[in-house]
């Protein structure tokens, strides 16, 4: 039999127990279960305070960068059809006894087979709010949770998770930094994050803060996180514009305007580089880094 992740009140922070029909807090505040799915949205809303402190930019500076992921576990490496598991199949770490994996943000669910092939019990998190924008198409990110919430507060307890890919998901957060240390208080000690976060794509299903570099090194370094790795996406600015209705009109349009752009976009920077001398390696990984369409990172829950 399957085990059941363990689920708290995103309003008190007790336990929860079912009974009849609803699951219920310590104080008596009932959570509906709607199609066998608990919906575990704050019933108080979310409100309070954030303690931070602010780093030298010198910090971000340094930073080494890199222009691609490095798997940490290579033996789990997979090349699949679907470039977001192939991009995270080499950070999953072998499965302990009764491990959770988290879908942090998992709007329709598409990874839940994949997570579970290396033998995690999935856990799928998304408030669907998503679902209901113009732009973006929304509607085809929902009705994949197991369970309904808000990750600013998420309903499970600490150090639950030894895994959490959350792709595509804090460009959609009022308050990323709170979402982050909510993240992090799930997870193990120990326990690995893959993290995609928009940086310069258009506004879409309420999109609400774009990270560059320096945005998702300080949004997870924040958070208590150790950032093992930060790598643009092998996706230009010029072409995910295109792609996300920057571009309006016919397919073939759009692309060939994006690709002539992006592609003069290339010649330039390079014949920069060679006219000014400049080291290759260290150009195209800044060239990378000014404007890729999405920011990877890898993180660790130290412990």
């Amino acid at each position: 039999m399957p085990v059941k992740v363990t689920m708290i009140s995103p309003d008190d922070g007790s336990l929860l127990k079912e009974q009849d029909g609803y699951w219920v807090s310590e104080a008596g505040i009932r959570y509906p279960v709607m199609n066998g799915i608990p919906d575990l949205r704050p019933q108080k809303g979310v409100k309070g305070h954030i303690e931070y402190e602010l780093q030298n930019h010198a910090s971000f500076r340094n930073y080494v960068y890199q222009r691609s992921l490095v798997p940490m576990f290579p033996e789990n490496l997979r090349i699949q059809d679907d470039l977001k598991e192939s991009n995270i199949s080499g950070f999953v770490p072998p499965a302990h006894e009764n491990a959770f994996c988290l879908d942090h943000g998992c709007g329709g669910g598409s990874m839940r087979s994949f997570l579970e092939s290396y033998g995690y019990e999935y856990v799928g998190i998304d408030n669907e709010s998503g679902v209901t924008t113009d732009q973006g198409g929304g509607e085809r990110f929902g009705g994949g949770a197991t369970h309904v919430g808000d990750l600013h507060r998420l309903p499970f307890p600490d150090n639950t998770f030894q895994f959490s890919v959350s792709y595509s998901v804090f460009e959609h957060l009022q308050q990323p930094i709170v979402a982050a240390k909510e993240l992090f208080r799930v997870m193990e000690p120990g326990g690995i994050c893959f993290a995609a976060v928009a940086s310069i794509i258009p506004f879409h299903m309420d999109s609400f803060y774009h990270h560059t570099h320096f945005g998702v090194l300080n949004t997870f370094a924040s958070a208590g996180f150790e950032v093992k790795q930060i790598v643009p996406a092998d996706w230009n600015a010029y072409v995910a514009i295109s792609a996300m209705d920057g571009l309006p009109g016919p397919k073939w349009i759009r692309n060939l305007a994006a690709n002539t752009i992006f592609g003069l976009h290339r010649f330039l920077w390079h014949f920069r580089t060679i006219s000014k001398r400049r080291d290759p390696q260290l150009e195209e990984t800044r060239r990378r880094l000014l404007m890729p369409g999405i920011v990877k990172a890898i993180l660790v829950k130290p412990g």
